[in-house]
């Protein structure tokens, strides 16, 4: 099994003081929380370092910054579609706590029905109209659009899969198991890395994009397995009212998402833009893997607070407890996004070029690390609450800061700064209007 050596005793001291009260989250259970989340969502990035590794052997930038621009694009539509997961987590870990297997096989198979629903529509429109979704971010007289095309042809077939695999390991942290999507991620993970060079020297970035594909079939076939031993798919339990009161509860998750890809999508134009040779694109790409993996370990934290808050009776020293330790871990990646940057981007690409482009951006993407990091903690924290709407209001606000702001940056560091002030800027409101709606609702109980 593969575990994170972190000194367990340097992790306790981050979350003093200690309750008396049992029926308080310990700090062995956060901990244990976080560590299988960050090695199942690190695979992802890891790999995604691996290729673009494979891809700069080929010695050709344009290639980068075309699977990049793709690799964002399939990203963006994936973050947009897969709000089910983020929804049913705090419902699951509910209804399992009290050991509701009927509901927890209603929720898990009415989930299936709609995000597989959602995901044939999208993958079919994606691929029908590909040309103008990469029109809208890549010119079509720059070296990078064919290879975009090349890319996201192939890539797209996967996101039905990939939105069924993401709601299928929800469904597993949902009930505290976060060892069973660890192994299948694995498997299919090391599936794609052995695949992806190989596929890459007959195909070139379709083989790449073929190895993703492959990759999202074999944890889709191991997931849906576990959960029909589980006894947890059962067509005959979808209930249309929870179909209901997901939708219900994911607009403002979905609204979040569209932000956030479109914040993404709007800061690799504006690379595109800068500079049609496309150094300046790979250069934002290999500082947006390098946030990437950083980021994991704080985006972690922020994923188990829908998981641990409903389950316990003191939630506000709980929220302080994740507070201290996610600002911990945020710190931690900002320095080690400082310290290794200059180093890794050498592995990547040899073009003097890009490297300085890169190098330059690491004190903004440093920044970027903490002010996501602590963004993510407080979003976890209101999704745990089951506060959806005020993710949706602070998301729209920073999407509008980053649009204004975006358009006067003339450099690839001034576009990361705009999106720390963003970012910040969400992160500041969020956590306003959480402490805002916890003071009511005091209020009211004492009045009550």
């Amino acid at each position: 099994m593969v575990s994170l050596k972190i000194p367990v005793s340097f992790v306790k001291n981050l979350m003093k003081p200690k309750p008396p009260n049992s029926n308080i989250v310990s700090n062995k259970e956060i901990f244990d929380l976080t560590q299988g989340t960050v090695v199942n969502f690190i695979m992802n990035p890891l790999i995604g370092a691996v290729d673009t590794y494979w891809i700069s052997k080929l010695n050709n930038d344009a290639i980068l910054a075309g699977q990049g621009t793709s690799d964002r694009i399939f990203n963006s539509i994936f973050m947009i579609a897969s709000f089910t997961p983020t929804v049913i987590i705090p419902i699951i870990s509910k209804y399992d706590s009290i050991g509701d297997n009927e509901k927890v096989g209603s929720v898990i198979s009415s989930s299936i029905l709609l995000i597989g629903l959602i995901g044939l529509f999208l993958s079919s429109s994606i691929f029908i109209f590909k040309e103008p979704v990469i029109k809208s971010i890549i010119p079509a007289n720059a070296p990078s659009y064919n290879y975009a095309i090349q890319y996201l042809e192939i890539r797209i077939l996967s996101l039905g899969f990939a939105l069924l695999n993401s709601l299928a390991f929800a469904s597993f942290r949902g009930q505290r198991d976060v060892y069973t999507p660890l192994k299948i991620n694995l498997y299919s993970q090391l599936a794609n890395m052995i695949l992806n060079p190989i596929l890459m020297r007959k195909m070139g970035v379709k083989g790449i994009a073929l190895g993703s594909v492959i990759s999202e079939l074999i944890s889709f076939k191991m997931f849906y397995s576990s959960l029909l031993k589980k006894n947890l798919i059962k067509f005959s339990k979808i209930d249309f009212k929870i179909i209901k009161l997901l939708l219900n509860r994911g607009l403002s998750i979905q609204l979040r998402a569209i932000c956030l890809s479109l914040i993404g999508l709007i800061g690799f134009r504006q690379a595109q833009h800068l500079d049609l040779s496309g150094s300046i694109a790979a250069a934002h790409v290999l500082n947006m893997q390098l946030f990437e993996i950083g980021h994991i370990f704080t985006y972690s934290v922020g994923l188990i607070c829908p998981i641990i808050i409903p389950r316990y009776s003191k939630p506000h020293f709980v929220e302080r407890k994740l507070y201290r330790f996610g600002t911990s871990v945020s710190i931690l990646a900002m320095i080690s996004n400082f310290v290794i940057g200059k180093k890794v981007f050498t592995l990547f690409s040899k073009n003097e070029k890009v490297i300085y482009f890169a190098n330059k951006v690491i004190p903004a993407s440093s920044l970027f690390q903490l002010i996501c990091g602590l963004t993510c903690v407080t979003e976890g924290m209101i999704q745990g609450y089951g506060m959806y709407n005020i993710i949706g209001y602070g998301t729209v606000l920073s999407t509008i800061i980053f649009f204004v702001a975006t358009n006067f940056s003339n450099n690839l560091t001034q576009i990361w700064y705009t999106m720390c002030l963003s970012t910040a800027f969400r992160g500041i409101l969020n956590t306003y209007l959480m402490k805002r709606i916890q003071k009511d609702k005091e209020q009211k109980d004492k009045e009550s």
